[in-house]
């Protein structure tokens, strides 16, 4: 997709990936240029806005946020709920969502504000053709565009999954006598393999959850020395891979039950043993004021003084299991599992 102004281009961006992240960005650079610019989106499938999150024809395929916090328009939370005609506690299809989300692209791109930056935003063109116009100009848009099949999605898995093999595993006992040993003699490394690790669908093998919310810490955070450390210990016991966790915390997906004792010294040895994982205490906390633009208000000093709060009272509630505590720049929610 070009987007050309009449005169000829002074700049040129390329986009690859024309799914939601891109579009939406080829539309905001569109919308606010204040010189001609052209703006290219390399995306092999037909249709933008939509990426392989959005593609999935598969039903069983979920938004994995429910229905009343997915409004594409900030101020109208329920936008989406009501285009959907679903509850505001309901996940919707990824497909359905896609739906959505392109007809709403497609109606700003045809009415949307060229003439001033400063009013180039969806909510602008609510207010001034009304959230009925709107919701209609949807709808009908929705209703020009109906769906339609790809087989990319597919071949796309396919990468994907050869992409992310796993190494070769050669199964072991189930029963590892050392790990049960080493667990009778300390119980501090007994408490952190309680709560860090996580069954292998290998026998003889564990996943590690290396947690990144010490006490009073700021949660998700890791030196220079740390990383290195993670590093040697993914290199040494690990099969050379690390990964991130949305909770901000590292995982080591692939330890010989043998490897795990050794591993929790070396972890302990840099402070990264903290035995908190699923617990009230792994929270979850977004950069704020501190980093963040978008932010109201700092949620690392909070974070970290429930951290304090939480350590103190470790023999009750820092104990807790299934609650989720997430700090964010614009609220503080407290999920239950």
């Amino acid at each position: 997709m070009n987007h050309k102004q009449p005169a000829a281009p002074i700049g040129r961006i390329v986009i690859v990936g024309g799914g939601a992240s891109g579009a939406l960005v080829a539309t905001q650079l569109a919308r606010r240029a204040t010189a001609p610019l052209d703006v290219t989106i390399v995306e092999p499938r037909p249709r933008l806005a939509r990426g392989l999150a959005y593609s999935t024809e598969d039903p069983r395929h979920l938004v994995n946020v429910p229905a009343r916090g997915m409004s594409a328009l900030p101020d109208v939370a329920d936008h989406f709920t009501r285009w959907a005609r679903c509850p505001g506690v309901a996940f919707a299809t990824r497909e359905r969502y896609g739906d959505y989300l392109e007809a709403v692209m497609r109606v700003y791109n045809l009415h949307g504000r060229r003439d001033n930056k400063y009013k180039a935003r969806i909510k602008i063109l609510v207010h001034e053709i009304g959230l009925e116009a709107f919701r209609a100009e949807v709808e009908a848009e929705y209703a020009r565009h109906p769906q339609q099949t790809t087989v990319v999605e597919e071949r796309e898995l396919a990468r994907i999954t050869r992409y992310f093999a796993g190494p070769a595993l050669t199964p072991q006992s189930p029963f590892n006598p050392g790990f049960e040993q080493a667990k009778r003699g300390n119980p501090d490394f007994a408490r952190w393999a309680r709560n860090n690790l996580a069954p292998h669908r290998v026998n003889g093998y564990a996943i590690v959850n290396v947690s990144l919310k010490p006490e009073g810490g700021i949660p998700g955070d890791a030196t220079g020395d740390q990383m290195r450390v993670l590093a040697y210990l993914a290199e040494r016991y690990g099969h050379d891979e690390l990964r991130v966790s949305h909770a901000q915390n590292i995982v080591l997906p692939h330890v010989k039950l043998d490897d795990v004792f050794a591993l929790w010294q070396a972890l302990a040895a840099a402070d990264l043993a903290t035995p908190n994982l699923g617990l009230v205490g792994d929270i979850i906390a977004c950069p704020g004021l501190d980093y963040c633009a978008l932010a109201t208000a700092r949620s690392i000093p909070v974070a970290q003084a429930i951290s304090r709060k939480l350590f103190a009272q470790r023999s009750s509630l820092g104990e807790t299991v299934g609650i989720l505590l997430v700090v964010a720049g614009v609220a503080v929610l407290l999920l239950a599992a």
